[in-house]
Protein backbone atom coordinates (compact mmCIF):
# COMPACT_ATOMS: atom_id res chain seq x y z
CA UNK A 1 0.00 0.00 0.00
CA UNK A 2 1.36 3.87 0.07
CA UNK A 3 1.98 4.11 3.67
CA UNK A 4 4.02 1.00 3.25
CA UNK A 5 6.02 2.38 0.87
CA UNK A 6 5.84 5.80 2.61
CA UNK A 7 7.15 3.58 5.93
CA UNK A 8 10.18 1.90 3.63
CA UNK A 9 10.83 5.10 2.04
CA UNK A 10 11.87 6.95 5.74
CA UNK A 11 13.72 3.63 6.57
CA UNK A 12 15.82 3.95 3.72
CA UNK A 13 15.96 7.47 2.52
CA UNK A 14 19.40 9.20 3.40
CA UNK A 15 18.70 10.75 6.69
CA UNK A 16 18.27 14.90 5.12
CA UNK A 17 15.67 13.44 2.39
CA UNK A 18 13.74 11.12 4.97
CA UNK A 19 13.52 14.88 7.23
CA UNK A 20 12.53 16.67 4.33
CA UNK A 21 9.79 13.67 3.35
CA UNK A 22 8.46 13.86 7.28
CA UNK A 23 7.83 17.75 6.43
CA UNK A 24 6.42 17.30 3.65
CA UNK A 25 3.41 14.85 5.25
CA UNK A 26 3.37 17.21 8.02
CA UNK A 27 2.57 20.19 5.45
CA UNK A 28 1.11 18.59 2.96
CA UNK A 29 -0.88 15.49 3.83
CA UNK A 30 -1.34 13.84 0.39
CA UNK A 31 0.19 10.60 0.96
CA UNK A 32 -0.24 9.85 -3.16
CA UNK A 33 1.04 13.22 -4.33
CA UNK A 34 4.46 12.83 -1.98
CA UNK A 35 4.86 9.34 -3.23
CA UNK A 36 4.64 10.15 -6.91
CA UNK A 37 7.06 13.38 -6.27
CA UNK A 38 9.58 11.43 -4.25
CA UNK A 39 9.65 8.90 -7.34
CA UNK A 40 9.93 11.76 -10.38
CA UNK A 41 12.72 13.14 -8.44
CA UNK A 42 14.76 10.13 -7.60
CA UNK A 43 16.42 8.36 -10.92
CA UNK A 44 16.95 4.92 -9.27
CA UNK A 45 13.33 4.73 -8.38
CA UNK A 46 11.84 5.59 -11.85
CA UNK A 47 13.65 2.89 -13.05
CA UNK A 48 10.54 1.08 -11.46
CA UNK A 49 8.11 3.21 -12.55
CA UNK A 50 4.81 1.56 -14.37
CA UNK A 51 2.62 3.12 -16.79
CA UNK A 52 -0.20 4.79 -15.57
CA UNK A 53 -3.25 2.77 -16.16
CA UNK A 54 -6.19 5.12 -14.26
CA UNK A 55 -8.30 7.15 -16.17
CA UNK A 56 -6.82 10.83 -15.57
CA UNK A 57 -9.38 13.08 -16.20
CA UNK A 58 -12.55 14.88 -14.11
CA UNK A 59 -15.51 16.21 -14.40
CA UNK A 60 -15.03 19.88 -13.48
CA UNK A 61 -15.11 21.04 -10.17
CA UNK A 62 -16.13 17.80 -8.69
CA UNK A 63 -15.14 14.01 -8.95
CA UNK A 64 -18.39 12.66 -8.20
CA UNK A 65 -21.79 12.76 -9.83
CA UNK A 66 -24.40 15.55 -8.68
CA UNK A 67 -26.95 13.74 -6.29
CA UNK A 68 -30.09 14.95 -8.62
CA UNK A 69 -28.46 13.24 -11.21
CA UNK A 70 -27.86 10.29 -9.39
CA UNK A 71 -31.64 9.86 -9.27
CA UNK A 72 -32.37 10.42 -12.77
CA UNK A 73 -32.23 7.18 -13.89
CA UNK A 74 -30.02 8.00 -16.83
CA UNK A 75 -28.68 5.21 -18.72
CA UNK A 76 -25.08 6.07 -17.81
CA UNK A 77 -25.35 5.33 -14.62
CA UNK A 78 -25.52 1.74 -15.47
CA UNK A 79 -22.84 1.94 -18.05
CA UNK A 80 -19.53 0.59 -17.99
CA UNK A 81 -17.45 3.27 -18.01
CA UNK A 82 -19.79 4.97 -15.07
CA UNK A 83 -19.02 1.83 -12.84
CA UNK A 84 -15.27 1.58 -13.59
CA UNK A 85 -14.36 5.54 -12.40
CA UNK A 86 -16.93 5.72 -9.30
CA UNK A 87 -16.55 2.38 -8.38
CA UNK A 88 -12.60 3.27 -6.36
CA UNK A 89 -14.21 6.72 -5.35
CA UNK A 90 -16.75 5.23 -3.04
CA UNK A 91 -13.80 2.35 -1.75
CA UNK A 92 -11.57 4.72 -1.15
CA UNK A 93 -13.64 7.15 1.20
CA UNK A 94 -15.90 6.22 4.30
CA UNK A 95 -19.79 7.03 3.82
CA UNK A 96 -22.67 5.58 5.70
CA UNK A 97 -24.90 2.50 5.35
CA UNK A 98 -27.46 4.41 3.99
CA UNK A 99 -25.46 5.59 1.52
CA UNK A 100 -23.67 2.51 0.78
CA UNK A 101 -26.89 1.01 0.09
CA UNK A 102 -27.81 3.12 -1.87
CA UNK A 103 -24.76 3.81 -4.40
CA UNK A 104 -22.22 0.72 -4.05
CA UNK A 105 -22.39 -1.38 -6.71
CA UNK A 106 -22.46 -5.31 -6.24
CA UNK A 107 -19.03 -7.17 -5.79
CA UNK A 108 -19.94 -8.99 -9.80
CA UNK A 109 -19.79 -5.00 -10.97
CA UNK A 110 -16.59 -4.18 -9.60
CA UNK A 111 -13.99 -2.53 -11.85
CA UNK A 112 -11.52 -5.75 -11.01
CA UNK A 113 -14.24 -7.83 -13.78
CA UNK A 114 -14.43 -5.19 -16.58
CA UNK A 115 -12.16 -5.50 -19.76
CA UNK A 116 -9.00 -4.01 -19.38
CA UNK A 117 -9.57 -2.14 -22.68
CA UNK A 118 -12.54 0.20 -21.33
CA UNK A 119 -11.46 1.17 -18.12
CA UNK A 120 -7.72 2.15 -18.81
CA UNK A 121 -6.66 4.89 -20.99
CA UNK A 122 -5.07 4.41 -24.39
CA UNK A 123 -2.19 6.19 -23.60
CA UNK A 124 -0.95 2.74 -21.40
CA UNK A 125 -1.83 0.51 -24.28
CA UNK A 126 1.31 -1.74 -25.66
CA UNK A 127 1.53 -3.26 -28.81
CA UNK A 128 1.75 -6.84 -28.91
CA UNK A 129 2.36 -8.88 -32.00
CA UNK A 130 4.72 -11.68 -31.95
CA UNK A 131 6.11 -11.14 -35.82
CA UNK A 132 7.39 -7.95 -34.77
CA UNK A 133 10.04 -9.04 -32.42
CA UNK A 134 11.22 -10.81 -35.67
CA UNK A 135 11.40 -7.94 -37.66
CA UNK A 136 14.51 -6.57 -39.58
CA UNK A 137 13.80 -3.20 -41.00
CA UNK A 138 17.86 -2.67 -41.51
CA UNK A 139 17.03 -4.82 -44.29
CA UNK A 140 14.99 -2.35 -46.27
CA UNK A 141 16.07 1.11 -45.32
CA UNK A 142 19.88 2.67 -45.27
CA UNK A 143 18.67 5.44 -43.01
CA UNK A 144 19.27 4.18 -39.96
CA UNK A 145 21.05 0.76 -38.33
CA UNK A 146 19.21 0.58 -34.88
CA UNK A 147 16.85 -2.49 -35.76
CA UNK A 148 14.87 -2.05 -31.79
CA UNK A 149 14.62 1.84 -32.47
CA UNK A 150 12.69 1.08 -35.99
CA UNK A 151 10.59 -1.99 -34.77
CA UNK A 152 9.51 0.84 -31.62
CA UNK A 153 8.22 3.09 -34.50
CA UNK A 154 6.34 0.25 -36.16
CA UNK A 155 4.38 -0.61 -32.84
CA UNK A 156 3.69 2.78 -32.69
CA UNK A 157 2.32 3.22 -35.87
CA UNK A 158 0.42 -0.03 -35.62
CA UNK A 159 -0.91 1.05 -32.36
CA UNK A 160 -2.15 4.65 -33.79
CA UNK A 161 -2.58 5.00 -37.49
CA UNK A 162 -2.73 1.58 -38.60
CA UNK A 163 -6.30 1.05 -38.11
CA UNK A 164 -6.91 4.17 -39.29
CA UNK A 165 -5.93 3.52 -43.45
CA UNK A 166 -5.43 0.36 -44.15
CA UNK A 167 -2.82 0.57 -46.93
CA UNK A 168 -1.75 -2.57 -46.49
CA UNK A 169 -2.35 -6.35 -44.54
CA UNK A 170 0.06 -5.85 -41.63
CA UNK A 171 0.09 -9.99 -41.21
CA UNK A 172 1.75 -10.68 -44.37
CA UNK A 173 3.82 -7.00 -44.22
CA UNK A 174 5.78 -8.35 -41.24
CA UNK A 175 6.08 -11.93 -42.59
CA UNK A 176 8.27 -10.62 -45.30
CA UNK A 177 9.98 -7.75 -43.05
CA UNK A 178 11.50 -10.46 -40.59
CA UNK A 179 12.28 -13.24 -43.50
CA UNK A 180 15.75 -12.90 -43.43
CA UNK A 181 15.94 -15.27 -46.22
CA UNK A 182 13.79 -14.03 -48.51
CA UNK A 183 15.30 -11.91 -51.21
CA UNK A 184 13.91 -8.37 -51.66
CA UNK A 185 13.06 -8.21 -54.83
CA UNK A 186 11.29 -11.33 -54.05
CA UNK A 187 8.79 -9.95 -51.31
CA UNK A 188 5.67 -9.74 -52.47
CA UNK A 189 4.23 -7.66 -49.59
CA UNK A 190 6.82 -5.45 -48.61
CA UNK A 191 9.45 -3.32 -50.45
CA UNK A 192 11.98 -0.78 -49.57
CA UNK A 193 9.50 1.82 -50.61
CA UNK A 194 6.76 0.41 -48.49
CA UNK A 195 9.06 0.12 -45.39
CA UNK A 196 10.85 3.74 -45.51
CA UNK A 197 7.33 5.46 -46.13
CA UNK A 198 5.83 3.74 -43.09
CA UNK A 199 8.76 4.54 -41.27
CA UNK A 200 8.71 8.05 -42.33
CA UNK A 201 4.91 7.91 -40.84
CA UNK A 202 5.80 6.17 -37.46
CA UNK A 203 8.10 8.69 -36.57
CA UNK A 204 5.02 11.09 -35.93
CA UNK A 205 3.58 8.80 -33.93
CA UNK A 206 6.64 7.59 -31.24
CA UNK A 207 6.85 9.72 -28.29
CA UNK A 208 10.64 8.28 -28.47
CA UNK A 209 11.35 10.82 -31.36
CA UNK A 210 12.22 14.43 -30.23
CA UNK A 211 10.80 17.39 -32.30
CA UNK A 212 8.67 14.63 -34.25
CA UNK A 213 6.37 17.14 -34.98
CA UNK A 214 9.32 18.97 -37.19
CA UNK A 215 8.83 16.98 -40.58
CA UNK A 216 10.42 19.28 -42.64
CA UNK A 217 13.94 19.49 -40.61
CA UNK A 218 16.75 17.93 -42.54
CA UNK A 219 17.88 16.14 -39.86
CA UNK A 220 15.11 14.82 -38.47
CA UNK A 221 14.41 10.60 -38.90
CA UNK A 222 11.31 11.48 -40.22
CA UNK A 223 12.20 14.02 -43.07
CA UNK A 224 15.14 11.24 -43.66
CA UNK A 225 12.80 7.94 -44.12
CA UNK A 226 10.52 10.10 -46.35
CA UNK A 227 13.82 11.80 -48.60
CA UNK A 228 14.52 7.95 -48.60
CA UNK A 229 11.79 6.87 -50.21
CA UNK A 230 11.19 9.10 -52.74
CA UNK A 231 14.53 8.02 -54.02
CA UNK A 232 13.48 4.98 -54.37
Amino acid sequence: SAYEELLRLIRTLPKEDAVDLFHQIRTRGDIRAILSQVRDSNLLLQLHLVPETRLRYELPYSREMPALLLTSGSPYLYSMVYKATSQPILQSRETTATECQHREFPAEQTSSKYQTQYVKPYYAAVFVEPQLENARPLKWTTVSKDNELMRDLLAAYFTHEYHLFLVFQKEYFLEDIGNTKIVKEAAQCCSALLVNATLAYACCCSTKIPNRFRYWDPKGLSYCFLAEAKRI
